[in-house]
């Protein structure tokens, strides 16, 4: 019979290896998130620095570059009340908002998505839209 116990020795310290190797990786791996993570939070504050002052914002600069129909949709939620998107087109229809050939509802819609992703809207519930607020911010 052969005498085994070397190879399971050297299939011993490969596992071995092979696990340190790992552990390494997941070091790097934790640095790397840390880092991305440092990253993000910094970018999260630069952007809030960039982004108009919401309490009691009753018109958006149009030197701040927004479209005039994201500029017209932060106007319209500046009132402080809740809007459906059926609202709310209506309202640029009447205004006489230009939407080049597409879809006012979805123009609308899809301005809205953008700025709540940006923290300037919120969607109170399915079709109804408000301007996000400092006061909420701070309260969440």
């Amino acid at each position: 019979m052969r005498d085994i116990r070397r190879d399971i020795q050297e299939r011993l310290e490969d596992v071995e290896a092979e696990k340190a190797q790992l552990q390494r990786r997941l070091s790097n791996l934790a640095d790397n998130e840390a880092i991305l993570r440092k990253l993000l939070e910094q970018e999260e504050l630069r952007w809030k620095a960039q982004q108009p002052a919401l309490a009691g914002l009753d018109v958006v600069p149009k030197a701040q570059g927004r479209s005039p129909l994201g500029r017209f949709i932060l106007d319209t939620l500046g009132d402080g009340s809740e809007w459906t998107l059926e609202q709310l087109v209506t309202a640029a229809i009447a205004k006489g908002m230009f939407f080049n050939g597409k879809s006012p509802k979805r123009a609308i819609h899809f301005s809205l998505v953008g700025m709540k992703q940006n923290g300037l809207v919120r969607w109170v519930r399915s079709g109804v839209w408000k301007l996000e607020s400092n006061e909420m911010k701070m309260n969440s």
